[in-house]
């Protein structure tokens, strides 16, 4: 991993050292380093995830090769993973909001709930633009934001770790949609 961070800075000064054309302006290359090459792939809460619970038709790591409709079979319901992630006493405004902001409904297992304009995604409707940073201080580094457990989780991070506003609690991550999940 040192070794991929030091190319990828040697490669950047070596390529703003030389100009790429004959006016006086330099171009430096942009390197994009994906995030899994910013963590051993055993080391991620989804590995670990998919290595504990492993489909018998699926390998631990890498994809399946296995109908959409088997694998969602096995996924926990809505109701479930905020069960798990919620205290009791806000697993009711928790299953609400997801409602209000995606129509989930308590037995499904899956959404794919994506708002055309924003991008937000899932249950939750999480931003993709604050998804890798807010997936990865919820222990969720590497998921993608449809997973049901990764959807579920990041909104727990969000409705128990962050500043929030005092009449709405944890809630008020969810304020747009405030008069749907506050009747």
């Amino acid at each position: 991993m040192v070794t991929k961070l030091l190319l990828v800075g040697v490669l950047g000064f070596v390529g703003s050292c030389y100009p790429t054309s004959s006016t006086d302006r330099v171009q430096v290359p942009v390197i994009t380093v994906p995030t899994s090459t910013t963590m051993v792939w055993e080391e991620t809460n989804y590995a670990k995830h998919v290595a504990s619970k492993p489909i018998e038709e699926c390998p631990a790591y890498g994809s399946c090769d296995i109908p959409e409709h088997i694998y969602i079979a096995h996924l926990p319901t809505l109701r479930e993973l905020v069960r798990e992630y919620f205290k009791p006493e806000d697993v009711p405004l928790m299953l609400r909001i997801a409602f209000c902001e995606s129509s989930a409904k308590p037995d499904d297992k899956w959404s794919e709930a994506i708002n055309p304009k924003s991008g937000a995604t899932g249950w939750f409707q999480h931003m993709p633009d604050w998804w890798e940073e807010r997936s990865f201080k919820a222990g969720f580094s590497g998921w993608h934001s449809t997973e049901p457990r990764a959807n579920v989780g990041v909104a727990s991070y969000l409705f128990y770790n962050r500043d929030s506003n005092k009449r709405w609690g944890g809630a008020s991550h969810w304020y747009p949609s405030r008069t749907c999940w506050e009747e």
